[in-house]
């Protein structure tokens, strides 16, 4: 598992200039969270807030309705990426590969065991409506935290994708560690979209995803755990020219454009 160019060690939280005393208290709760340092910003301008300067620390500034980490002279905010085209074409009656790959439905329960931004997770979370369940597993704690935060406060006129990331849980551990921990049977559907060295390195909208993700896939011994845990299909997604699916040995069931997914049903 390849570890990320940035993690907690590297990180501080702050605020916008002049917060409110809310969200002072949401900066100090997600420091606390990531376990990283929180820093006061008064009027201060970011480049006044780094104390030590033989350490390269880089900030995550919350605001009211956004949260973002600004890396390299770039800003790079949380944002539903592909989820919200995804759900207004849903909405309008189209399929989604995914959703049906997974053979989805309203009420299902998803565990999504590689997080990143957590765009499939809310496109999911659309699909199984209230009465489902969709948890998202993130190995980098800042990643895992940044999207939870940005999940509970992102603010978007379109109201079916912030319903839908309100109904994620975000959870910061090693995936294939949970999977060996959980019921038979407990999910009906595992999910797996492993990060990739080349699509990380060239996907404009996962910067986030890119600086601060681990990257890897699943092994055979980890997709048995997750066909275990299944009541339904363990999914995989892979790119169109990879060869996981087959190393996994499940059947190609999706295959066009620049992926293709893999079911193993249970």
């Amino acid at each position: 598992m390849g570890a990320p160019a940035i993690t907690e060690d590297h990180v501080f939280v702050t605020t916008t200039r002049s917060p409110s005393g809310d969200l002072a208290l949401a900066a100090i709760s997600l420091a606390e969270e990531i376990r990283c340092p929180f820093v006061t910003r008064g009027r201060r301008p970011l480049k006044g807030l780094i104390g030590d300067p033989e350490r390269v620390d880089h900030p995550i500034v919350v605001a009211e309705h956004e949260i973002r980490f600004e890396f390299g002279g770039e800003v790079h905010r949380f944002h539903p990426n592909m989820a919200r085209p995804r759900i207004r074409s849903l909405v309008k009656g189209d399929k989604d590969r995914m959703v049906a790959a997974a053979g989805l439905r309203s009420g299902d329960s998803f565990l999504d065991c590689t997080c990143g931004l957590g765009s499939d997770a809310m496109v999911v979370a659309h699909v199984v409506g209230r009465e489902g369940r969709v948890s998202a597993i993130e190995q980098s704690k800042v990643l895992a935290s940044i999207v939870r935060y940005g999940m509970r406060t992102y603010a978007h006129p379109a109201v079916d994708v912030v319903h839908a990331m309100r109904r994620v849980a975000v959870v910061c551990t090693d995936s294939a560690h949970l999977l060996q921990t959980l019921d038979d049977w407990s999910w009906d559907v595992v999910y797996f979209d492993p990060m990739f060295e080349s699509t990380l390195s060239h996907s404009q909208g996962l910067s986030l995803v890119r600086l601060l993700a681990y990257s890897g896939v699943p092994t055979k011994e980890t997709l048995g755990e997750a066909a275990r845990v299944a009541r339904r299909a363990v999914v995989v997604k892979d790119r169109v020219s990879g060869s996981l699916i087959e190393e996994l040995g499940l059947s190609v069931i999706s295959d066009s454009g620049r992926v293709r997914y893999g079911r193993l049903n249970v």
